[in-house]
């Protein structure tokens, strides 16, 4: 969520981020939607920001699905007109911002090796043990305070590793 709120600063003013940024549910669009929202032009503002979310999900293979205890989607394959979703995003204007959000999505899945050469991917670990507690003394300290050893400890067992809310404690 703070990438994403990283990226909601390139769209321009903070007035106007709220005109220029479009959330799709990628559970349901299509590459024509998807296109669409991606071609307006942003509002005055330099930029456009689209934020997808859970569209590789979508082509997850079926194995993979129900391990995780989700049940079969789509399977591996890229049907419903994304089979050409590296060609999709070549047509973009280059003042359209993109941000696919997703979950745990497997290298083998077939939308991110299309688009691997051509996207900036950022991964988010889950944050555990010596990780989480420098998190949380650099979030306390870029509040402009200090916390003791034992606060951090005690953050971290009723807490765990749940970064909204440790934020919302901090």
């Amino acid at each position: 969520q703070e990438f994403v709120s990283q990226l909601r600063g390139k769209v321009g003013l903070e007035e106007l981020v709220d005109a220029n940024k479009t959330v799709l549910d990628g559970a349901t669009i299509t590459s024509q939607q998807l296109l669409e929202a991606c071609s307006v032009i942003p509002f005055l503002a330099e930029r456009r920001l689209v934020i997808v979310r859970g569209l590789f999900r979508r082509f997850e293979s079926a194995r993979g699905q129900r391990r995780q205890g989700r049940g079969s989607r789509s399977g591996s394959g890229t049907a419903d007109g994304w089979s050409d979703l590296a060609g999709l995003l070549g047509q973009l204007p280059e003042t359209t911002v993109v941000a696919f959000v997703e979950g745990q999505v497997g290298r083998d899945n077939p939308l991110l090796r299309q688009v691997a050469g051509m996207v900036e991917a950022h991964e988010f670990p889950l944050l555990k043990g010596q990780r989480l507690q420098e998190w949380i003394r650099r979030r306390v300290a870029a509040a402009g305070a200090t916390i003791e050893g034992r606060a951090v400890t005690l953050l971290v067992e009723n807490v765990g590793g749940d970064l909204w809310t440790l934020g919302g404690e901090i």
